[in-house]
């Protein structure tokens, strides 16, 4: 859960960050969702290779994936909703 929440946060932020950046909406969530979801899996692969006392785990890799998918699914009802 807090997986989810946190690398769905992460890709809401890049998204609001790269919408500012003038990048078309569409780039923007596709952005954000991606590097929310390679930046979990990089952690979680630098966990197993540089740490002794943690291992990584595909189980967060998938939150992190389900929570950036969340953040995106937000994000396009959100911009559907505006006038």
């Amino acid at each position: 859960m807090q997986h989810a929440f946190a690398l769905g946060f992460l890709a809401f932020l890049a998204a609001l960050v790269c919408q500012s950046l003038n990048i078309s909406f569409k780039k923007a969530i596709f952005l954000g969702f991606i590097s929310a979801s390679f930046f979990g899996a990089l952690i979680e692969l630098l966990q197993g290779l540089c740490t002794s006392s943690r291992e990584a785990d595909i189980y967060d890799i998938f939150a992190d994936v389900v929570g950036a998918s969340i953040a995106v699914l937000f994000l396009i009802v959100r911009n559907t909703r505006k006038p």
